[in-house]
């Protein structure tokens, strides 16, 4: 595996792992352990792999940067998908029961 595969896929791992870390620890398991502090690693864990490898990204250098009908494009869609992401919620649509406090 080239360098430059292992800087993008490292990074995706270790959120992945951690992620399935905290989804693994019970929400009262009796040992003190709160995955929100697993949380918190993910953040420094894979926050620091990409802040260490940032100018090796060279995908993301100023040539690269979309001009502004791309941008006015991507904002737009990406308002759509928010206001589809809030209003796609008929009955039809859920599968169980929400579990969510503020649902309920």
């Amino acid at each position: 595996m080239s360098r430059d595969t292992r800087i993008r896929a490292l990074p995706f791992l270790a959120f992945m792992l951690l992620l399935m870390l905290r989804g693994a620890i019970p929400a009262d398991d009796g040992r003190g352990v709160d995955a929100r502090w697993v949380y918190g690693l993910t953040v420094l864990a894979v926050g620091g792999m990409l802040i260490a490898w940032w100018k090796e990204y060279v995908e993301l250098a100023r040539q690269t940067l979309p001009n502004v009908p791309e941008a006015v494009l991507a904002a737009g869609v990406g308002l759509l998908v928010f206001v589809l992401w809030m209003h796609l919620d008929a009955p039809w649509m859920l599968l169980g029961e929400p579990t969510a406090e503020f649902l309920r």
